[in-house]
């Protein structure tokens, strides 16, 4: 064959091998390269590289299920792309959706739980998060055994993990369930949960529920840091003595109703978490508290106080006697009727 046809055909086969290339290319790029928002793709469990790559073509999020399995197969990650809840988008090209499911890279739900948070609260707030339907949730923050270490057997608690869900944020994979959610805050609650305070609860006296309920009440009794050490002084002094602890707070829950809302009746209400109508502490915590209120029910401050009273801005006046209170109770209806 002369030179000149040997030249026609190499620069055919040049060409066909540039647009093969160039078709190859074109179907691993961006399947949409102008998408703003990202799709939510479930990639099941033990599913194939073939399976993967249907479910992605049908999702638009990649040009062509054949092109992804041969890319995958390129890139060495075939068999190593991971289940789970993925947020991808068709502005990605296959390498990159190829190494977010090789690295698990998986959808997260954030959420936060306040401190002061009860239980009930905490389970509208997985409710709205998608960690389950009402009665799903409702199980997994029922599940008594969860927290068997702390609560004693036969407590009798309205929520048994009252005090226990601890009030952090929290990133958890996307199709967690209320199982896992709860599990995350009891873990939550028992590293935060030091040897130190293990040992001051001990040398108090105290039982770690005991504990945990002194701080629900502290957590929601306080606005200010700087009050915490104090309310909790007040409280081991009544405890000591045998006084009832007085609270308003533990009228509010043993009833369901605001604090602000109580009534005279409440007052004398006789559920077990009315702690004017019986002294000591009531069966369980009140409410989840922080870390802070569980430090200052365990380091009291050391002053001879015996009542508290709020003032308008949520500040606390202290006083040793009976008619030092009732002269600050006169102090801040006054300001409050300003």
């Amino acid at each position: 064959m002369r030179r000149w046809a040997w030249a026609g055909v190499l620069a055919a086969a040049a060409l066909v091998a540039v647009l093969v290339s160039a078709a190859a290319l074109s179907l691993v790029a961006p399947a949409d390269p102008h998408a703003q928002s990202e799709v939510l793709v479930h990639i099941p469990e033990g599913a194939s590289t073939e399976e993967i790559a249907r479910i992605l073509a049908e999702r638009r999020i990649v040009k062509n299920a054949l092109a992804f399995r041969l890319a995958a197969r390129f890139d060495g990650l075939a068999g190593r792309l991971q289940a789970g809840w993925y947020r991808l988008s068709p502005a990605l090209t296959t390498h990159e959706i190829l190494v977010r499911l090789a690295a698990g890279h998986v959808a997260t739900v954030r959420f936060t739980v306040p401190e002061g948070y009860t239980v009930a609260q905490v389970r509208a707030l997985l409710i709205h998060e998608g960690f389950g339907d009402a009665a799903e949730v409702e199980r997994a923050t029922r599940a008594r055994e969860v927290v068997a270490a702390w609560l004693p057997a036969g407590a009798e608690v309205k929520e048994p993990l009252e005090g226990y869900l601890f009030p952090d944020t929290y990133t958890l994979p996307y199709g967690s369930g209320a199982e896992a959610a709860v599990r995350a805050m009891t873990r939550r609650f028992a590293k935060v949960w030091t040897p130190e305070m293990e040992a001051r609860r001990r040398a108090l006296g105290l039982t770690v529920h005991e504990a945990v309920t002194l701080a629900s009440i502290i957590e929601l009794e306080t606005k200010f840091p700087e009050d915490r050490p104090l309310v909790s002084a007040v409280f081991h002094n009544r405890l000591k003595r045998g006084m009832p602890l007085g609270s308003d707070v533990t009228v509010a829950y043993a009833v369901g109703k605001p604090a602000a809302e109580l009534t005279r009746a409440d007052f004398a209400d006789p559920s077990p978490f009315n702690t004017y109508v019986h002294t000591g502490l009531p069966p369980g915590p009140i409410c989840n508290p922080g870390i802070d209120a569980l430090r200052a029910a365990l380091e009291p401050a050391d002053v001879p106080y015996l009542y508290f009273v709020a003032l308008p801005d949520g500040h606390l006046l202290y006083a040793r006697t009976i008619a030092e209170h009732q002269e600050n109770v006169r102090k801040a209806r006054s300001m409050g009727s300003r």
